[in-house]
């Protein structure tokens, strides 16, 4: 699945708010990479606690491990965790909209609905940000793709500015070889004229 474009990105991260309460000391997280998290989920608007990672295998730990940027957790998540490092604590407050949208849910605990256009507030620990086996570190963002149509274009717009620039030069040493003939035929008669005079 592709990842974001950049203008994407820029624009749904504006609306992420992230406070940092441990800064990290490893490896950036980078999409693609294998993310293994511990977080607890909250309501905004009321602090009702959602989700805990620290809690969700009958009262003990299971962290959350998926692939960054493959949609496989909530879009939020795909978009901070690039922006964090492996170690880091913080806080962040997700949008309704890069959360659970329109939807309502039931929560880990399953007793109320999250409603509807909830923002979510989550307090987040990055345990291990890892590459995966197919990918180096270089990756951020993907570039947007290229219609074929618009590639087909591209490489004819490349043949003809090749060929235009043939012509010209093709014309330019004709330009110059003509010079040359005719520089060349000056000197002679000039030659010859001074012959004449002389005798």
């Amino acid at each position: 699945m592709p990842l974001h474009s950049p203008e994407a990105v820029i624009n749904d991260l504006a609306n992420i708010k992230k406070d940092v309460r441990t800064i990290g000391k490893g490896n950036n997280c980078l999409p693609d990479d294998f993310a293994k998290i511990h977080y607890k989920g909250y309501i905004a608007t009321t602090g009702r606690i959602i989700a805990d990672t620290y809690t969700r295998n009958d009262g003990k730990p299971a962290p959350k491990v998926f692939t960054i940027g493959h949609f496989d957790e909530i879009k939020c998540f795909d978009l901070i965790l690039p922006q964090m490092k492996q170690g880091e604590a913080a806080t962040i407050r997700c949008p309704s909209k890069l959360v659970y949208g329109s939807h309502e849910k039931y929560g880990q605990f399953g007793s109320e609905v999250i409603p509807a256009y909830s923002d979510i507030v989550f307090t987040m620990k990055v345990l291990a940000c890892k590459p995966s086996a197919k990918q180096g570190r270089e990756l951020t963002v993907a570039p947007p793709s290229v219609p074929i149509s618009e590639k087909k274009q591209m490489l004819q717009d490349s043949k003809d500015l090749a060929e235009t620039l043939k012509a010209k030069i093709l014309k330019m040493t004709k330009s110059l070889s003509n010079s040359e003939v005719m520089a060349s035929t000056e000197t002679e008669k000039d030659a010859a004229e001074d012959a004449q005079a002389s005798n």
